[in-house]
């Protein structure tokens, strides 16, 4: 008999007659898809504009949606209409123009979904846009691209303008970041004149649905980290519905901070924004934000902000533009009427006109750079670079006379306050009468402003002497932010010296150190310039960074003099953090330049690196066996086997355990979890926070992308103590925990009746119900002398067939094999012929194929 016959082909004899061309059809309908499982659709994200709560948050979707907004470019700011035939929907003007260039736009999370389909309903009054169209990028720097039939036709009502369930391109599935935009594609309005800054349009009605990702339903392409062994008991695969571990928001929380206020806009609404500045994420609903004249924003409920998350409302709150003007931001519970208790506030004075009040480095100041939603910014990189190269190096000036030492930004009355020293580097005396002192503002082509100072007759500066001037005697102002360059210029209008810096701290001088400028806590007008010790980093190497999986990042900084430093990284996907040790994750794969600085309070020094973050790669591990009711005490005593099929070492730290009876939650390995090549390791709750339920549950083993990579799930009434589920050959069974048959030990016995031996700690009882389909094997779990061995077959009574005590033992007997081929042993002689059972399975699919083809024929 060959092998095949003996253990891989086997048949149950349960005297059933087979009906093959039953079989057929069923084998064919499986060929054509006939048979296919399907998952509910879930909803992503939506907006319905709900009565009494209507903003540009979104009001319903999965947990990473739900701090989502929709915008609007080109357009006035939102408004909603909450009655009447526009009611539940949000609405603008100012479409004028607008082909190809004003749009609706929404943002959101694709992950772990599929088959994404979008809903919609659109108006406009007769002077209002008519024609839009649908289109979609990935991420931020993605390409806009249309999509099939998505052009939209809008009337003065909700009947034609609609998108019913229309289909997105598989491209927005399983991603990180989907923008969709409803774009204008014409200036025609409804009334078919030409649109008109007054004409209106509304939305609502937006619905993002998509079904869960999982085995059963879809396989992504670009995703190499999937398993087909995620096969349970019943042999349906585990559906891979998850839930992140439960995480509960703070409250209250002093993380949550003012971090831009633009009271003074040339057109639209003033905005305040907060910030996240914490790790964990904070729940905002009721907070307050309130200014002096009691004008007051509460946020609506549900309003949840993630960690360095930024939100920015955009409303009119009545700031002040001259005087001074104080904005708090006040938690739910807090008594508005005393301003003490604010948790975060600022305060400016005379507000500049399309400029923003921004914080950074925990600094406010002014800038001409507005970033609503957005990382605070003071200077972009080209103006950066173009700072760098404007600035003349004054040690290749042919004098020796120079500017060493400018206060732009002093503590204090700024008028009486600021000072610019010279100092004359010759060794004789020069005579500045007529030399020209100003800044970028007040000298023209190296010719002087009427705001410029020039140094009156008789004006003398002495070898190795420092000269000062304060203002007012010059009446320029040096400025706080943004780029500025002071000159000292000869009478001839050549540049004698020059400086440029981009923003100045309070009470920090810019100094020059014999080679460089450098700022300094040390103010030394006069003197001979002081400085801090510079800050020493040492980054942390990072081995390995991976899409979707936290990187940490940590840094070693010393500092001689002690001072209080301030640190911010820059992970270059426009992201930051100001914490010197943190973890961050990457929502797609690349290369990014990270930065990392330390700041004294005087000078900030920067480090920066490249970082290549890869996706995940693929481990072929599996899951062997598991202990879900050990005898005694659950805790600490469950296990959970897994197998490293690979031929090289591999760590599973990061990697998760998901559990649960529907829904599923990740339990991190928390430590150094490490296989050897083809190992097989129990992991147990001091790995990872996992419990087993005693009846029925799903199980994952996930990367630490949260991908899977093995799954199985099981169901029984009762769980003996002990007893193990185990994958044997590809098929899970239980099995019971060992007994010891009773022996009569009064009986004579030879070697043909031979006592039933006490069942070691390796053998088990096979169920009857599993005889048939596993006899000829022996398992991975029995003794090493296998030449040896004896196999007993147990008849648990069907009557009761929880009472292992009542086992009986059928026969035994010494046999020894003859051969031993892939984990079988083979008791009979191996024969080349394959046996007639094996040949018809294997001509089956030939002969039905035949068989179609000819009936086919004959019609």
């Amino acid at each position: 008999m060959s092998r095949e016959a003996r253990g891989l082909f086997r048949v149950k004899n349960k005297n059933k007659k087979v009906n093959l061309f039953l079989f057929g059809v069923l084998l064919l309908a499986g060929f054509f898809g006939f048979v296919q499982k399907t998952s509910a659709a879930v909803t992503i994200i939506e907006w319905n504009f709900p009565d009494g709560s209507a903003d540009a948050i979104a009001d319903g979707g999965t947990m990473t949606n739900l701090t989502k907004s929709i915008i609007t470019e080109g357009t006035s700011l939102i408004n909603y209409s909450l009655s009447g035939t526009t009611a539940n929907s949000a609405w603008t003007n100012n479409w004028n123009n607008g082909d190809g260039k004003k749009y609706w736009q929404i943002e959101f999370d694709s992950q772990e979904y599929a088959g994404l389909h979008l809903s919609s309903k659109q108006r406009s009054s007769n002077t209002g846009p008519k024609d839009f169209k649908l289109q979609y990028k990935i991420g931020t720097d993605g390409i806009w691209a249309n999509i099939d039939e998505s052009d939209i036709t809008l009337a003065n009502d909700f009947t034609s303008g609609i998108l019913d369930n229309l289909a997105l391109p598989a491209d927005c599935d399983n991603k990180a970041s989907v923008y969709l935009r409803w774009i204008m594609n014409s200036n025609l309005a409804v009334n078919n004149s030409a649109v008109t800054s007054i004409g209106t349009s509304n939305i609502k009605g937006i619905v993002v649905i998509g079904t869960p990702i999982s085995i059963d339903n879809f396989e992504d392409e670009n995703d190499d980290t999937g398993s087909d062994d995620n096969v349970g008991e019943s042999g349906d695969k585990a559906d891979v519905d998850e839930v992140d571990e439960i995480m509960e928001c703070a409250k209250n929380s002093e993380n949550i901070r003012l971090n831009e206020i633009y009271p003074y806009p040339g057109s639209g609404d003033e905005f305040v924004e907060i910030k996240n500045f914490g790790e964990e994420c904070a729940d905002i609903s009721g907070w307050k934000i309130i200014d002096e004249g009691n004008h007051k924003y509460e946020f609506p409920p549900n309003t949840i902000v993630y960690s360095d998350e930024i939100l920015a409302i955009h409303k009119n709150f009545y700031l002040n533009n001259t005087g001074t003007e104080t904005v708090y931001l006040f938690a739910k519970a807090s008594d508005i009427s005393e301003k003490n208790k604010a948790v975060d506030k600022t305060s400016y004075s005379n507000a500049k006109k399309n400029f923003s009040w921004s914080l950074i480095n925990e600094e406010w100041l002014w800038t001409s750079i507005v970033t609503p939603g957005e990382e605070n910014e003071f200077v972009s990189e080209e103006y950066a670079e173009d700072s760098e190269s404007d600035e003349e190096d004054p040690t290749e000036s042919e004098y020796a006379i120079r500017l060493n030492e400018i206060l732009p930004n002093p503590k204090g009355d700024e008028s009486t306050g600021e000072y610019v020293e010279i100092y004359n580097g010759e060794n004789f005396e020069i005579d500045l009468s007529g030399w020209i002192l100003g800044d970028a503002s007040t000298i023209k082509n190296k010719t002087l402003s009427k705001k410029g100072y020039i140094f009156p007759e008789g004006t003398v500066l002495k070898s190795g002497d420092y000269l000062v001037l304060y203002r007012p005697v010059f009446v320029f102002s040096m400025n706080n932010s943004g780029k500025e360059t002071i000159y000292l210029l000869d009478p001839d209008g050549n540049t004698a010296s020059s400086v440029s810096y981009d923003g100045a701290k309070e009470g920090v001088s810019f100094n020059f150190d014999g080679k460089t400028w450098r700022w300094s806590k040390f103010l030394t007008p006069g003197k001979k310039n002081k400085f801090n010790s510079l800050p020493k980093i040492e980054i942390k190497k990072i081995k390995d960074a991976y899409a979707g999986i936290p990187v940490e990042f940590s840094a070693k900084v010393k500092d001689d003099d002690k001072d209080k430093l301030k640190y911010v990284w820059d992970f270059g996907d426009e992201k930051k953090s100001y914490l010197k040790d943190v973890r961050h994750t990457y929502a797609d794969p690349g290369k990014y330049k990270v930065s990392f600085s330390a700041d004294d309070g005087s000078e900030k020094i920067n480090e920066e690196f490249k970082l290549e973050v890869k996706k995940y790669p693929k481990h072929a591990v599996e899951i062997l066996r598991l202990l879900p009711n050990p005898a005694g005490a659950d805790t600490g005593a469950e296990w959970i086997e897994i197998k490293n099929n690979e031929k090289k070492k591999i760590n599973l730290k990061g990697w998760k355990i998901a559990t649960g009876p529907e829904k599923l939650i990740n339990h991190t390995i928390f430590d150094d979890f490490f296989l050897d090549p083809l190992q097989i390791r129990r992991l147990t709750r001091e790995n990872a926070f996992f419990s087993l339920n005693n009846k029925a549950m799903k199980l994952e083993l996930r990367y630490p992308n949260v991908k899977t990579a093995d799954a199985l799930s099981y169901s029984k009434e009762k769980i003996a103590d002990d007893e193990m589920y185990a994958k044997i050959n590809g098929r899970w069974i239980w099995i019971k925990p060992q007994i010891k048959p009773a022996v009569n030990e009064a009986e004579d016995q030879d070697e043909n009746d031979l006592p039933v031996p006490e069942i070691q700690e390796t053998a088990f009882i096979i169920d009857p119900a599993e005889i048939q389909a596993d006899l000829g094997k022996y398992s991975a779990f029995t003794r090493q002398n296998k030449m040896s061995d004896k196999i007993f077959l147990a008849n648990l009574s069907p009557k009761n067939n929880s009472n292992l005590s009542e086992g009986k033992v059928l026969g035994a007997s010494t046999m020894r094999p003859i051969e031993e081929i892939d984990n079988y042993y083979l008791f009979t002689p191996h024969s080349p012929e394959k046996h007639w059972a094996m040949k018809f399975w294997e001509n089956i699919s030939d002969i039905l194929n035949s068989s179609i083809n000819t009936l086919l024929l004959k019609f």
